[in-house]
C-alpha cells in the first residue's frame, strides 16, 4: 500500500516544549519509531512544513518531500517564474502530492488524537468519520483557520478527488489510524459525520478540556493551542 504521511509541525515539537534541539531530536526520534514499522510493510511518502528532500521511490526509499514553507513562485507572462508573496499551506501541498502519486491513504500526523466539534467546551465530540461534503457543510465553522481547517479541508479535497481515505490524529496513534481504529477518517464509504463513542460529555467548570470522547490517543484534543490558535472554551479546534 501507498502511504502518505503528512507530519505537521506539533507532532515533531510538543506544546509547551521549549524550542531546542534536543526536544527535536527527541521527538523525531519518536516519530522514527511511529514510522519504521509503516515503512517495513507499505510504500512510505513524508511530508513535512520544514520542505522537500526528494529520494527515490521506485529504489526502495522512504520518501521527504512536499511540505510547506519555501519560497513560492508563480509563472509571469513568457513562462518566467518569480516569487510571489504568499505561503505554500503545507496541508494542501501534501494532498496534491497524494493525488498525483495514486496513493492509497492520506494521513495528517499531529499531536490532536482527532478532529472535533465544540472544542474546549463541555459538549466537545470527537469526531470518527465523516464523508467530505458533510464535514465541510455541517462542521467547517468548528475549525480554526490556519490551524486544523486547513488539515480538514486538505482530507477531504483528498477523499473526493481519489476515492481514498484521508485520516486526521495523532503521530502516537498511526497504526491504528492506518488500520481505521483511530483518528478523524474522511471517506466517501461513509454517510454524514459519525461521533466517537465515549461517556458522557463533562460538567463544570473547565469541562471539556481532555475529554476526547473515547478516543485513546494523548495528549488530548483540547491541549494547549498553538500559536495564533484558538484557546479551549471558544469553540474552535486549533492545530498545527
Amino acid at each position: 500500500m501507498r502511504v502518505v504521511v503528512a507530519l505537521g509541525g506539533n507532532a515533531l515539537l510538543r506544546r509547551g516544549q521549549p524550542m531546542t534541539a534536543e526536544n527535536q531530536r527527541e521527538n523525531v526520534r519518536l516519530a522514527r519509531d511511529r514510522l519504521a514499522p509503516i515503512a517495513g510493510q507499505h510504500e512510505l511518502i513524508i511530508s513535512h512544513g520544514n520542505g522537500p528532500q526528494i529520494g527515490l521511490l521506485e529504489q526502495g526509499c522512504v520518501v521527504i518531500c512536499a511540505g510547506g514553507g519555501g519560497i513560492p513562485v508563480a509563472y509571469q507572462p513568457g513562462r518566467q517564474l518569480a516569487g510571489v508573496e504568499a505561503v505554500i499551506d503545507k496541508d494542501r501541498a501534501s494532498a496534491l502530492l497524494a493525488r498525483e502519486i495514486g496513493a492509497d491513504i492520506l494521513i495528517m500526523a499531529t499531536d490532536a488524537p482527532a478532529a472535533c466539534v465544540a472544542f474546549g467546551t463541555p459538549a466537545q465530540r470527537a469526531i470518527a468519520a465523516a464523508d467530505p461534503d458533510a464535514l465541510l457543510a455541517g462542521h467547517r465553522a468548528e475549525f480554526a483557520t490556519g490551524s486544523m481547517l486547513p488539515k480538514v479541508i486538505a482530507a477531504c479535497d483528498f477523499a473526493k478527488a481519489t476515492g481514498q481515505p484521508a485520516v486526521v490524529g495523532a503521530l502516537a496513534d498511526i497504526d491504528a489510524m492506518l488500520d481505521g481504529t483511530a483518528g478523524t477518517r474522511v471517506t466517501t464509504s461513509v454517510s454524514g459525520v459519525e461521533f466517537a463513542a465515549g461517556p458522557d460529555p463533562p460538567s463544570g467548570p473547565g469541562a471539556g478540556a481532555g475529554d476526547c470522547q473515547g478516543l485513546r490517543a494523548t495528549p488530548p484534543c483540547a491541549d494547549t493551542p498553538s500559536a495564533g490558535g484558538t484557546s479551549p472554551g471558544s469553540g474552535r479546534q486549533a492545530w498545527t
